[in-house]
């Protein structure tokens, strides 16, 4: 059964491959968003004449937004509710069905390539640089916790997107709906602004959620703003989510994969 799966994954890494120029122009796009957003802080932190905003700097701000622009073509394009989004929509679920594995699981091994072709060729890189650049020190724990925060975010926001996906078998097209909830979902994870400048209770409120995973905890715990000390009982919060989002991502799916209506065929 492996072997069926890698050779999933093998087909999805070959075709990943192929792309190279947008994989590019994902990590291009994804600096020049976060500059946008870098010159609007820029000029909050200008005009309130102020150095810091809730004890972080402006040279701490910028290094958030270049951290997050190496990081966000992981997640960015719907994950794999643009996959099962666009085989209901051309009805390829079909033979997907039929086929000798279990097809969420495909789904998956299908997208995991393109996340891996990300981290190698854009983020691992570029971290590398602005690391070396910053002159940061990270301990090796906080390494270790960042890795294991970056896989945490992959299947919440792969778990999140697939449930989203799912009410395509009655919508059609959920990709509005999708733009709606992201869009949401960037102010949630400190996509746009660093959860930390909400007030005190928004911000605890907000770590007890998934959305920060997306975004702030892997950030914030790569450049030092998050302290070593309470980074294992978010880890704890972060697997908690998965699993509780696992749950139901399968149960919603036992549920509408008996009333599958193909679009497209």
């Amino acid at each position: 059964m492996a072997n069926r799966y890698f050779s999933v994954f093998k087909i999805s890494l070959k075709s990943g491959m192929a792309y190279k120029a947008e994989i590019v122009l994902k990590i291009i796009f994804s600096f020049i968003s976060s500059l946008i957003i870098l010159f609007v802080w820029y000029a909050a932190y200008h005009y309130s004449n102020t150095s810091n905003i809730n004890g972080i700097s402006l040279t701490t701000t910028v290094l958030y937004f270049f951290v997050f622009a190496s990081i966000a073509a992981i997640w960015g394009g719907y994950g794999v509710g643009k996959l099962i989004n666009s085989d209901i929509k051309t009805g390829s679920i079909v033979s997907n069905f039929i086929r000798p594995v279990n097809y969420v699981y495909a789904l998956f091994v299908r997208h995991l390539p393109q996340t891996l072709i990300f981290l190698i060729f854009g983020t691992i890189p570029i971290l590398t640089i602005i690391y070396i650049i910053s002159g940061m020190h990270m301990a090796i724990a906080q390494l270790i916790y960042f890795i294991a925060e970056i896989a945490i975010a992959y299947f919440i926001f792969n778990l999140i997107a697939f449930i989203i996906s799912i009410f395509t078998i009655y919508l059609s097209d959920v990709e509005g709906i999708m733009n709606a909830v992201f869009i949401i979902i960037e102010i949630l994870s400190g996509a746009i602004v660093p959860i930390i400048f909400y007030p005190k209770p928004i911000y605890n409120i907000l770590l007890l959620t998934p959305f920060p995973f997306l975004a702030y905890i892997p950030i914030s715990t790569f450049i030092g703003i998050l302290k070593i000390s309470q980074i294992p009982w978010i880890l704890v919060i972060g697997t908690a989510w998965v699993l509780v989002l696992s749950v139901i991502s399968r149960i919603l799916w036992k549920k509408f994969n008996r009333d599958i209506n193909i679009v497209g065929i």
